[in-house]
């Protein structure tokens, strides 16, 4: 099984107010921007009781918020792998409790990348996450 999904945003304007001029926010995570390009991609095999999933994660290059002080910067694309292996219990027990039961070990950011901030003049947020965290924190991925 091979599985690709892709999402390109072609434009995105916001106006402040109702009487202001549209700007362009793609690619810009101030103001509320969103990434221009992201993916992800699934390969699939199985054999008997055997299963193996193997996702692939792309987020696209985008520009952090400009604050006073920091020139803009531009964070580069980045890239995870989940894996997913699997075996079907029920294979092998056709009756009873364990008949429709499957286990698996997943995985998310296999090669443990550390994830982008984005910087904003108020929080931090990881992509990896989703999570605010407020400006003078640390943060670990």
């Amino acid at each position: 099984m091979l599985e690709l999904n892709a999402t390109k945003v072609v434009t995105e304007k916001l106006a402040l107010a109702l009487t202001a001029p549209q700007t362009s926010i793609r690619g810009q995570m101030a103001n509320g921007g969103v990434m221009p390009w992201r993916g992800r991609a699934t390969l699939g095999w199985s054999k008997d009781p055997w299963s193996a999933t193997l996702f692939c994660n792309y987020v696209g290059t985008y520009e952090n918020e400009p604050l006073p002080g920091r020139p803009d910067s531009q964070v580069t694309c980045w890239t995870t792998f989940d894996p997913d292996p699997g075996f079907d219990v029920g294979a092998i027990y056709h009756s009873g409790f364990l008949q429709n039961t499957r286990l698996s070990l997943s995985a998310q950011n296999l090669f443990d990348r550390t994830p982008a901030l984005v910087l904003t003049s108020g929080a931090r947020l990881s992509m990896a996450t989703m999570q605010t965290f407020s400006a003078g924190s640390s943060h670990c991925a």
